[in-house]
């Protein structure tokens, strides 16, 4: 069982996938979701930090991590201090516009969230935290970023108007038309 503190290393991806990017990389145990059962047995899993970048996953069941040292409650500050740098650069419309201008529009959940924001749209995955949700709604949503970061007025009306109920339109043009001329001038 990892205490809080611990580095561990992923041995996988969270669904067994030793081809998931996180295979290999190092974390720091946040906290543990253990419950100890009757016949000795802990369920549960553990919050672990990615060192590289702060962020926090859950669940993770002991035997996709291995452990690498002891670590400390210092190891876990330092990982939060990651995450606020880490979501200050993701959040910052200049690094997003130059990343969406430079072809990658695999942007960090912060950085969608940030845009959705900006045109007064909310992710279900705000509610239910699953990150389908996030993906799914970045996958219909993403064109009309593109656009506007590119400074195509007409075609991020014209994915707006693909992508919502008509009821909701209105609100979106209005929003997406303030953040356009926002970053375009």
């Amino acid at each position: 069982m990892f205490k809080k503190g611990n580095i561990v290393r992923f041995k996988c991806g969270f669904w067994g996938d030793t081809n998931d990017p996180e295979t290999g990389k190092l974390g720091v145990i946040e906290y543990s979701y253990g419950e100890k059962f009757g016949n000795g047995n802990i369920y549960g899993g553990y919050s672990v930090l990615d060192k590289e970048t702060g962020g926090a996953s859950s669940w993770w069941d002991e035997d996709k991590l291995e452990f690498v040292s002891e670590g400390s409650l210092d190891e876990i500050e330092k990982c939060y201090i990651t995450k606020k740098e880490n979501t200050a650069r993701h959040e910052d419309l200049n690094f997003i516009r130059n990343e969406i201008l430079n072809g990658n529009t695999s942007l960090s959940g912060t950085s969608i969230l940030k845009l959705f924001h900006e045109i007064g749209y909310t992710s279900a995955f705000e509610r239910n935290g699953e990150f389908y949700a996030l993906t799914m709604d970045w996958f219909s949503l993403n064109p009309i970023f593109v656009a506007l970061f590119n400074n195509e007025y007409n075609k991020m009306i014209d994915y707006i108007n693909n992508a919502f109920k008509e009821k909701y339109r209105g609100d979106y043009v209005l929003k997406a038309t303030e953040f356009f001329h926002k970053i375009n001038g």
